[in-house]
Order: structure tokens, then sequence, then C-alpha cells
């Protein structure tokens, strides 16, 4: 008997690079808004069984709406986990999305227990609205700075920057996790060191010795 395995399929595999977390931005987000269109027909097809029963009140919809918030958002995480670029952009986005689906369901709550709800929904909403910048003014300062050679363990702080493993004593430079290789100037370059960034800043390197100084 032959022990021959079948080739191994290597076609592109939309399915498998989204597990292995390998996807462009473009296919990312073509599937983020593919999951909203099947978020909201899910809302709406449950909206449709309850109204076969009973009468849908608009208590209904804020209440689904939201939950629908919330799996559309956990979604997006998992769509979106391990992208290298843009990664705080896009942590900064989830946060705020996460932010007002807590005030709209707040705000609905409020609505339900209280007669005089409109300063319980203004206080929610002020306070979504400071949570936010607070979300901003933090991802926009930590854009502004590169992050620190050594790690809080002692070692250096190196990672790949295709999946977020954790690259410290490794004896070369490919990612056992994804399998990208880096060449060493690659794999510093692309860590984005502080260091690194002020030194791009600073002076400039020193010319090279002249032959006359080398002899």
């Amino acid at each position: 008997m032959s022990d021959a395995r079948p080739p191994q399929d290597d076609r592109p595999s939309l399915w498998r690079d989204l597990v292995a977390g390998q996807l462009g931005f473009i296919p990312r987000l073509a599937l983020s808004f593919t999951s909203a269109v099947l978020v909201t027909a899910g809302l709406l097809l449950g909206l449709a069984m309850i109204q076969q029963v009973r009468h849908v009140w608009v208590d209904d919809v804020s209440i689904g709406a939201g939950l629908a918030v919330i799996v559309w958002i956990g979604t997006l995480v998992w769509l979106w986990r391990g992208y290298p670029r843009y990664r705080r952009i896009i942590r900064a986005t989830l946060l705020c999305l996460g932010i007002w689906t807590a005030v709209i369901v707040a705000c609905v709550a409020a609505s339900m227990a209280t007669w005089e709800e409109e300063f319980w929904i203004a206080g929610f909403i002020f306070l979504g609205f400071a949570a936010t910048f607070i979300v901003i003014t933090a991802s926009a300062y930590g854009g502004s700075r590169g992050r620190p050679i050594a790690s809080s363990k002692g070692g250096v702080n190196v990672s790949c920057v295709q999946c977020g493993y954790s690259m410290m004593g490794l004896n070369d430079c490919t990612c056992p996790e994804c399998g990208r290789r880096y060449t060493i100037d690659e794999l510093i370059v692309l860590q984005d060191y502080e260091a690194i960034r002020r030194g791009a800043g600073g002076a400039p390197a020193p010319d090279a010795p002249s032959p006359e100084r080398s002899q």
C-alpha cells in the first residue's frame, strides 16, 4: 500500500485566513459590514417573531437594538484581533461603541424605571461624552509615544507585528505562531520603540571618516 498523502490544499481560503488572523484590511472591513447586516437582520426577524405573539413596544426595540450592538461589537473584536496596523484606532473605536451601547441601555432602563427620566438620560449622555473624550485622549497620547525597549519582566519588549505573539527569548526572527519571517533590522524597526523615534528626530548621524583620517 502506498503511504502517499493527498496534496495539501494551498488555495486561498477566506475562513482559514480569518481564523489564522491573516486577513488584510479590506476583507476585514467587508466582513465587519456584513456582520452588521446579519445582526440587523437577526434583530428584525426576532421582532417579527415577537409580533406574532404580542404587540412590539418601543422598549422591545430599544433592548433588542442594545443587544444587537453588543453582539456586533463582540464580532468586531474577533474579526480585528491580531491586525497589526491601526490597532490603537480600532481598539479606541470599539471602546467608544461599547460606551455608547452602555449609555443607550442605561437611558432605556431609566425611561422604564422612572417618570422623571430627563435628568437621568442627560446625565448618562454627558457621562458617555466624558468617557469618549478620555478614550480618544488616551489613544492619541499612546499613539504619540513609542513602546519601551525593556518590558516589565526585565527582558526586551519584542513581539510579532502580524499576530502580536511575544518573541522574547527566541533564537531566530521567525514567529512560531503565524510563521512570518523577519530580518533583524526589520523586526527592530517594526517594534516602534520610543528610542528609535527619538533617534529618527534627533541629530543626524556623523559622517563616515575620510580616507585621509583612516590612514
